[in-house]
């Protein structure tokens, strides 16, 4: 979700709706935590938890700010750069993920270029509570918008051994 979205529909609106319709999580992935007050505000008032991105090179004052504010879990960026615009994840994240839990963030999720089953594995090891495959997922949808079954066959066939690796 970008901001220009939530701002279009007002920011109040916007986390009404998403109360309204059952959403329990929104991550608007252009305000930085120290702009996010009054989306994190509304989020709060509609029970929408705030979610916050927490980049690689995050130094301890905003590893303390997404504590601080973040709720549901927090997306730790497996590398810096642009999503779907690599096939790997940089992994492992063994430090910041020690500090989000040190200052008592949301549980990490580690997102950004992971795409098969040994890199959920590796988020898992470093102590993230689960992992993101966001443009993969995009991605198979992409392929079979028009053939729903096949889609759903693909998303099956994708998901399965991901979250099997949370399990091994």
């Amino acid at each position: 979700m970008y901001a220009n979205l939530v701002f279009n529909k007002g920011i109040d609106e916007f986390y009404a709706e998403c109360e309204k319709v059952g959403v329990d999580s929104v991550l608007v992935a252009d305000v930085p935590v120290e702009e996010s007050a009054p989306f994190r505000q509304a989020a709060l008032r509609h029970n929408v938890a705030p979610i916050f991105i927490c980049p690689p090179n995050a130094d301890d004052d905003l590893l303390r700010q997404i504590a601080s504010y973040g709720r549901g879990y927090t997306y730790l960026l497996s590398r810096a750069g642009v999503t779907g615009a690599e096939n790997r994840a940089a992994l492992p994240l063994n430090h910041l993920v020690a500090k989000l839990k040190e200052y008592n963030a949301a549980p990490p999720l580690q997102g950004f270029g992971i795409s098969a089953p040994d890199q959920v594995k590796a988020a898992i090891d470093a102590g993230a509570a689960g992992a993101i495959s966001g443009s993969a997922i995009v991605k198979i949808i992409e392929q079979h918008i028009n053939e729903p079954e096949k889609m759903l066959a693909a998303l099956k066939a994708f998901v399965q051994p991901m979250k099997a690796a949370t399990r091994s």
